[in-house]
């Protein structure tokens, strides 16, 4: 929780200085690309943190890590990490970029849960209800789970639109038990 909410404080002066700098694609770019880089090797954050390692030895093994080819905003952004010793929080920060970024872009992303692979013709129709719901464009994240038997589970962030089959079913067996302990309590 707390790593959201200082990622959140992080992401949000890093997208103010890239608005200003009219960076705001290349800094998602390379943050995304280290957050990748990060969640691969885990002993690079380890390393990082290591109290025990100086300031000028982390700057370096970035350099190593990451030669010219990061944009100098995120430079500066992770010697800042390293400088206050709260590089721990880089890959959460990196995560709430890339949501403050897609909410300045009026843009959200659907986790759309089928029986099998949409058509383009299904997939252009709920891209279009969704943007008339939420007022944004919408990119779909699909993913097939033949669990559902049928119909369509939506998670957009933390809002759940569940028309599956298997929901159905789950619904009506609870509604018959809870219909069955009634009569029982009635008689």
């Amino acid at each position: 929780m707390i790593d959201g909410l200082v990622g959140r404080r992080y992401a949000s002066a890093l997208l103010a200085a890239a608005l200003e700098g009219n960076a705001v694609d290349r800094v998602e770019k390379d943050l995304n690309s280290i957050k990748e880089i990060w969640e691969q090797n885990p002993d690079l954050g380890r390393l990082l943190e290591n109290p025990d390692m100086r300031l000028e030895e982390k700057r370096q093994f970035l350099d190593r890590v990451f030669p010219e080819s990061l944009d100098g905003l995120v430079r500066r952004f992770l010697e800042f990490l390293l400088e206050k010793k709260r590089i721990e929080f880089l890959v959460s920060a990196a995560l709430e970029f890339h949501e403050l970024a897609k909410e300045m872009r009026n843009q959200c992303e659907a986790h759309v849960t089928s029986i099998s692979a949409l058509t383009d013709p299904q997939r252009q129709g709920l891209r279009e209800a969704l943007a008339r719901l939420t007022g944004k464009d919408v990119h779909l994240v699909e993913k097939v789970d033949p669990e559902v038997i049928g119909g369509l589970r939506v998670r957009m962030k933390d809002r759940v639109i569940d028309r599956t089959v298997r929901s159905e079913l789950v619904q009506l067996r609870e509604n018959l038990l809870a219909a069955r302990l009634l009569g029982r309590s009635a008689g």
